[in-house]
């Protein structure tokens, strides 16, 4: 049978029973149960959010208020249906049960069935019914449990809570060893301009602008000492201008003379 044709047809009373009235085995009384609420508007993404709370208000006749995750529809089953989803809850469901769980569908593991998942269950119904499946099945089932199997609205109604939104992505701030390269880096290049900027050795001059990083800093007597400005790195800008106030640049034969003259 083409594609075409399964999607305009309506199946007939005895196919929807063949698909509906599973044998009492876990798998088979499951994929009927999902037949049953596919058919009813109720999507997978929306179906993997039922609590079995929501399958006995349903098996009751009463009307489920789907949230977000179901694109905020009212399902209601008819008797078919319903004696689907009332045969999954009470042969099929506690088979698959290893624990107590509220999810409605539950995989051979006794884990909640994923959503990718419930395409095939459809498929593997159509299969044990002996009824040709060419995908995209959502029309066809629709169209015939609104005319073999109808609802009668009834006024008591409850809501399914909505999908649980998707945790933000965190964003990953830098890594500690990150964040110290990084200030490092800036603090080199800073120290390095002002070296530049100094015009080459304060005793004799030498050691000019284009060879800056044979400068060094002395510490002025008189002047408390707080750190040596050549390892800095991880100081505030702050405190380096302050701590550069109380030194001059000069070359390493100057600086070394001075230490000789200071007695160091």
């Amino acid at each position: 049978m083409s594609t075409s044709t399964l999607a305009e047809r309506v199946l007939s009373p005895n196919e929807l029973d063949r698909l509906l009235r599973a044998p009492k085995r876990a798998i088979a009384l499951r994929n009927a149960a999902i037949v049953a609420l596919y058919g009813s508007h109720v999507r997978p993404g929306a179906q993997r959010h039922l609590r079995v709370e929501h399958a006995v208000a349903l098996c009751a006749g009463e009307q489920l208020e789907l949230g977000p995750s179901g694109s905020d529809r009212t399902v209601l089953l008819g008797a078919r249906a319903r004696a689907a989803l009332r045969a999954y809850l009470e042969h099929g469901r506690p088979l698959l049960a290893k624990t107590e769980r509220p999810e409605l569908l539950l995989s051979p593991g006794g884990r909640p069935l994923k959503a990718c998942y419930m395409g095939r269950a459809v498929q593997r119904a159509f299969e044990r019914a002996g009824i040709p499946y060419a995908g995209h099945v959502r029309g066809l089932l629709s169209r015939t449990l609104a005319e073999l199997d109808p609802v009668s609205p009834r006024p008591s109604s409850r809501r399914v809570p909505a999908a649980p939104a998707a945790p933000a992505v965190p964003v990953v701030p830098p890594r500690e060893s990150e964040k110290r390269e990084q200030k490092r880096a800036t603090m080199k290049a800073f120290i390095a301009a002002v070296k530049k900027a100094a015009r080459g050795c304060k005793d004799c001059g030498a050691h000019a602008a284009e060879s800056f990083s044979e400068l060094t800093f002395d510490h002025l007597p008189g002047h408390e000492k707080r750190f040596n400005l050549a390892s800095a790195a991880q100081r505030s800008l702050e405190a380096v201008k302050a701590e550069i106030k109380k030194c001059e640049l000069v070359c390493v034969p100057c600086h070394r003379a001075r230490e000789k003259a200071r007695g160091r």
